[in-house]
This record gives C-alpha cells, structure tokens and sequence, in this order.
C-alpha cells in the first residue's frame, strides 16, 4: 500500500466515524433532519453496529443492575459478558433476533403506512429503525455512567432494586424511539401528521401479533432444517 493510499483509507475511515458519531447524536438534538437524512442514504452498516452495541451494552446493564458485585465485578472475568464466552454467544444470538424483530417491525409498518395510501420503501423503513438503535446505546453508556455513580456513593445494585432503575432510566429513551419513529414513518411515506400517527399507533397494536407469527415461523423452519439434516 503506499503513502497515498494508506493517506485515502484514514480519511475514508475519519469520515466514517464522523458521519456515525453525527447521526447517532442527531437523533437526539437534530431528530427530524437526521430522519430525513438516514432515510434518503439508508446507512445499513450503521443501523447494524447499532443493534450489535445496543445488545451488548443492555445484556451487560442487565447483569450489573441484578447482580450482587455492581459494576466493579461484572467488568472482571468473572464477572459476565466482558470475557465469558457463553456470554459473548447470547450476545452474538441476541443481536441477531433484534436484526430479525426490527426487521419484523419495518414489514409491520410499511404494510399499514402503505395501506393508508403512504409511498415509501421497506429497506428505507428497516434501516430507519435499525438506526434508531444508537438511542439504545447512548441510554447504555448513561446507564454504565450512573452505575458507577451508585457505586461510589455505596448503593447497592440489588436484584429488588436494580431492575427498577434501570427501567427508570429506560423511560425517556422508549418515549423519545417512539417519537423518531413517527418522523421515520412520515418521512419515508410522505403521510400528513395525523396519519403518520395513525400509522405508528396501529403497527405497535400489530407488533406483538407479528412478533408471534415470525417467531413461530423461525421455529419452523428451524425443525425443517433439522429434520432434513
């Protein structure tokens, strides 16, 4: 590789990291223009980073806010996720049910936003949610942050006391998820605000129904293949 070429690659790899950093902190002070931008260039690769960290981040939480030792003990080797290597095999299955779900959802709203006469793509409806999974990470890295906070002023992370925070925490950032997928919904289908919201409301009804059928149908298919083996 010479010089130039190696000079090429960091500037394509500085721009990569900017372009990932300025949209996942867009969806949070710059919503609506970020939407609209994830939208029109459906970045996949960043929606999918998204989800794998977002997955990670929550299984982690999940194990300091339960557990007994606090953040101190869940970042040893003994201590979970970090280093386990059953741990890091959830994650790696985890990820790729919140791919699949989110999947799932897009299809969910892209036959309601088309039936209420809504012109818009699937992959542009997917990769719009798969983006809104960086709000999920930054709600982890402050969840960590506050972790260390209790630890510190000598709270203990009980499972009785634990889960609560953590959803607690959680709240806002489900709230403001909904919100970017109103904007998605109505940037990608061009709907008005009334049936933008219309659209959100009755896709989140269908989910779980959704969520049944395609889980049902992941089984299936999962007996077929071991059957044929």
């Amino acid at each position: 590789m010479t010089s130039s070429d190696a000079a090429g690659e960091s500037v394509r790899s500085e721009f990569w990291l900017r372009t990932l950093l300025r949209w996942y902190v867009g969806l949070v002070i710059r919503p609506g223009a970020t939407v609209r931008e994830i939208v029109e260039r459906r970045p996949f690769w960043a929606g999918a980073i998204a989800a794998c960290i977002g997955s990670y981040l929550w299984l982690f939480l999940w194990n300091v806010y339960t557990g007994s030792g606090g953040l101190s003990h869940s970042l040893e080797p003994s201590g979970g996720f970090p280093t386990n290597v059953g741990g890091l095999i959830v994650i790696v299955i985890i990820s790729f049910i919140a791919v699949i779900s989110i999947g799932v959802l897009a299809v969910v709203f892209h036959l309601v936003a088309s039936l209420m006469r809504g012109w818009g793509e699937l992959s542009a409806m997917y990769v719009g949610l798969l983006n809104l999974s960086a709000v999920a990470v930054m709600t982890g890295i402050l969840a960590i942050a506050i972790a260390a906070l209790l630890e510190v002023a000598g709270v203990s992370l009980a499972f009785s006391t634990g889960p609560r925070i953590l959803t607690a925490i959680g709240v806002a950032p489900t709230a403001w998820t909904i919100f970017l997928t109103y904007y998605i919904i109505r940037a990608n289908y061009e709907l008005g605000p009334i049936r933008s919201g219309v659209a959100l409301l009755v896709g989140l009804a269908a989910l779980p129904i959704a969520l049944t059928v395609a889980l049902a149908l992941l089984v299936i298919a999962l007996l077929i293949g071991m059957g044929s083996v």
